[in-house]
């Protein structure tokens, strides 16, 4: 196979396992890679929070606060799906240098 198909299914695999970098090999505990604490809130095993929670959010595998648009999302993220990486300190106040909070 040509070594450009390869990458393409490798990045297609790790993204929909859910792996935070689609370059890395990693399992299913991707979120070991980075010197974070976990957040102190799980959620209930649900990916998909009521209506009035979600306001349009979908757990779709992003994990940093680069990847967020809003202080909302990022909010969204830690409190519904899993591995996130966007509270360091586990106070349960996400990207507080990038949205100011």
């Amino acid at each position: 196979m040509n070594f450009r198909v390869i990458s393409l299914l490798a990045v297609l695999v790790a993204l929909f396992i859910g792996c935070s970098t689609p370059t890395v090999p990693c399992d299913k505990d991707c979120e070991e890679d980075e010197d974070y604490s976990a957040p102190s809130h799980k959620n209930n095993g649900s990916s998909t929070p009521s209506k009035n929670e979600n306001k349009g959010f979908v757990c779709d595998g992003r994990v940093y606060c680069s990847q967020m648009t809003s202080y909302e999302e990022a909010l969204f993220f830690i409190r519904n799906c899993p591995g996130t990486k966007m509270d360091g300190d586990g106070d349960g106040v996400p990207c507080e240098s990038q949205f100011g909070r």
